[in-house]
């Protein structure tokens, strides 16, 4: 078996950062480290370059941890090492120059997924990390002297940077069979930033329309969450961001099969009183037309007709009279609901992942000498808005230094319990 220091499964974001922070922590030690990265794909980074619908927002200038799920303590541990505020200056490092769009989304300067995932993998070569592709990790082994890939690499140390199955084409992550074989406590891999698909009752004609409504997610008679924005409509339910949002709540719920609805709110910048007004004015202006057309200033026409029908009345007809019949009619606009009966797929990450009670606040598995988890890998799943990468970026590099400080401490003959101490 060929013999390295370090290996890192998985050269995405996480990997790639890991191995670029091992050896720069060798580098600062005047030492050296021999370090591989091995991936199942083709080229590193493919993932990367799917971010942001190909443009890679790749950090936040908001670092609130509210944006995260998971467990509090590990993600603050991860981020007092590698703040997330230093994301900018470390990708300015390495050639990636951000703009901010305006709401502190930060992307490459170039709007290009390929600039973010380029620099990673130059900086990986030029500081000398040795990296094999379209080779799959099927077998990972704990040794006498450290753990083994396939029974032909081996290494000292190992970090596990596999990602997860979300997105298209990666059906056939391993990393929960590598968390099992390991055993590496983990919580259940759940599908998150992706759409819902709602009951039988909900509208196929909706399918194609965009609308910036106002998003409820209830269940067990509470609200769950709540959030405005751009909301897409598909044959089977709804998408976009707001829904990608409330997915990250949605998915443990469904996944103990408790219900769950979905309220929207088609015209969130009006009051309900203020739209029955406006729906009065127009039934006393049109008293005897069809109210087909009627309020298609206020909402797309496939949004009223289904206001329209879910109220009991034809578009053939004039608008109701009565004050009663137009506010049933603007509670369907306000607060139309849907049972949630499922996730859509893509999800553009999944949470679940490795145990943070498996792990040291370095990331290291308790009790298992020199052996790493980061990125999607582990239990932490971020908001959208950069928060996932920024995860990726900062605990890989979490991972790599501490993985190349403990081996390099070993090296130099200290006995400190390095772990423990983080």
């Amino acid at each position: 078996m060929k013999q390295y220091d370090l290996i890192v499964v998985g050269a995405g974001a996480s990997g790639l950062c890991a191995a670029i922070e091992a050896k720069k922590e060798a580098r600062r030690r005047k030492k050296k480290l021999s370090i591989l990265l091995i991936d199942k794909e083709k080229y590193p980074a493919k993932k990367i370059l799917v971010t942001g619908n190909g443009k890679c927002n790749f950090a936040n200038r908001n670092d609130s941890l509210s944006f995260y799920y998971g467990d509090k303590a590990l993600i603050q541990a991860v981020f007092s090492r590698y703040p997330i505020s230093q994301v900018p200056s470390f990708f300015l490092s390495i050639g990636v120059p951000a703009m901010d769009d305006g709401s502190g989304r930060l992307y490459p300067l170039s709007r290009k997924a390929s600039g973010v995932a380029d620099a990673l993998i130059t900086e990986a070569k030029v500081l000398g990390v040795d990296c094999v592709t379209e080779y799959t990790a099927r077998d990972l082994r704990k040794t006498a002297e450290g753990y083994s890939v396939n029974d032909e690499y081996c290494s000292r140390a190992l970090i596990l940077a596999t990602g997860s199955r979300a997105g298209e084409g990666f059906s056939d992550c391993r990393t929960f069979s590598f968390l099992q074989e390991l055993n590496i406590a983990c919580q259940p891999e759940i599908p998150a930033l992706c759409g819902f698909a709602l009951g039988s009752d909900y509208t196929r004609g909706l399918k194609g329309l965009r609308q910036i409504c106002e998003i409820r997610l209830m269940g067990g008679g509470r609200q769950l969450h709540r959030e405005i924005g751009e909301v897409q409509f598909n044959e089977k339910g709804v998408s976009g961001i707001p829904v990608m949002q409330a997915s990250l709540v949605a998915g443990p719920v469904l996944q103990k099969k408790q219900e769950l609805f979905l309220s929207l709110d088609f015209l969130p910048e009006i009051p309900l009183t203020d739209l029955v007004a406006a729906l009065e004015k127009q039934a006393r202006r049109c008293s005897a037309m069809p109210c087909e057309r009627l309020f298609t200033a206020f909402l797309p026409k496939p949004l009223w007709l289904y206001a329209l029908k879910a109220g009991g009345w034809s578009a053939a007809k004039p608008l109701p009279m009565e004050h009663s019949a137009l506010q049933k009619l603007a509670k369907h606009m306000k607060f139309a609901r849907w049972a949630v009966t499922g996730l859509t797929s893509p999800a553009q990450v999944m949470r679940g992942g490795a145990d943070a009670r498996a792990l040291y606040h370095n990331l290291q598995v308790k009790n298992r000498e020199n052996l790493y988890v980061c990125g999607e890998a582990v239990d932490v799943t971020g908001a959208c808005g950069g928060y996932n990468l920024m995860w990726a970026f900062c605990s890989g590099r979490t991972a790599g230094g501490a993985a190349a400080a403990q081996l390099l401490d070993k090296q130099a003959g200290s006995s400190n319990n390095y772990a423990e101490n983080q």
